[in-house]
């Protein structure tokens, strides 16, 4: 990476730690965070609640919609952008990808309230990233590919880990080893697919507070370790969620992609 990327992912680190010293001294190992004003955090709670209770897609879609302060518009009207950056990038770092992504995102953002968190539009995003990483390393994969695994992606349900038991991050592992194989539904080989999602799967499903982004990054490592294993090269830094002072209910120290757990695993991934 050049010499002014690597001193603004230096400066992104220092500040990185400020956020980590704060966070850690606010929720400790893992309590739920609550910011803003009283009236507005029990407005919130209240929606929590209420979608808690809601068993139904529709119903729970439009309060969790509400929540983000958001319309389905808002978001998929950014996919044109996300998917150019996604088939521009020469970046060959996957992490370092969806880490670039976000910080586009951020720029192009218009809307008033914070870019949500959490979401399907993870779904498009993991299997352009991983697979645009491929591209930018030499390997046989064009931009229909990339473009394709998007398509894929976007297919799944919001929500579905909750309403089917499908990450859309196990699922985008699925996604990459499918069109990395070129492998359809009409191969017997369709076990591998299944496969590489299912152990990705098993993996989120050991945790038992929810967060995309968490599951996006396990997804990373899994799709990584895949593809070095069948004789693939990819470069791959060590994972460290930046995401985390923005998740109110983040697990902290709970999680293994919390920077100071991460920074003190061994990275076992290649």
């Amino acid at each position: 990476m050049c010499e002014p990327c690597d001193m603004e992912l230096s400066d992104k680190r220092q500040g990185a730690r400020g956020d980590i010293e704060h966070f850690e001294s606010v929720i400790g190992d893992g309590e739920e965070l609550d910011k803003g004003k009283p009236e507005a955090k029990a407005d919130l709670s209240a929606m929590k609640r209420k979608a808690k209770e809601t068993f139904y897609w529709d119903e729970y879609h439009r309060i969790t919609n509400s929540i983000k302060g958001i319309a389905d518009e808002d978001i998929s009207s950014m996919y044109p952008a996300i998917g150019r950056f996604i088939l521009e990038s020469d970046e060959k770092d996957p992490t370092r990808l969806y880490h670039a992504l976000f910080d586009e995102i951020e720029k192009i953002w218009n809307k008033d309230a914070t870019f949500p968190l959490g979401g399907a539009y993870h779904h498009y995003i993991v299997p352009g990233v991983i697979l645009s990483s491929l591209r930018n390393c030499g390997y046989a994969i064009d931009n229909k590919d990339i473009e394709e695994g998007m398509h894929r992606g976007s297919k799944l349900a919001a929500h579905s880990c909750g309403f089917t038991g499908v990450s859309g991050a196990a699922h985008s592992v699925g996604i990459v080893v499918s069109v990395v194989n070129r492998i359809t539904p009409m191969h017997d080989e369709r076990r591998e697919v299944i496969s590489a999602a299912a152990d990705t799967l098993v993996e989120i499903s050991r945790f038992e507070r929810r967060c995309c982004k968490r599951s996006n990054y396990t997804a990373l490592a899994n799709a990584v370790k895949y593809l070095v294993s069948k004789g693939y090269a990819l470069p791959s830094e060590k994972i460290e969620c930046r995401f985390f002072s923005g998740n109110a209910e983040c697990s902290g120290k709970g999680c293994p992609f919390f920077p100071t757990v991460a920074a003190n695993v061994d990275d076992t991934r290649g």
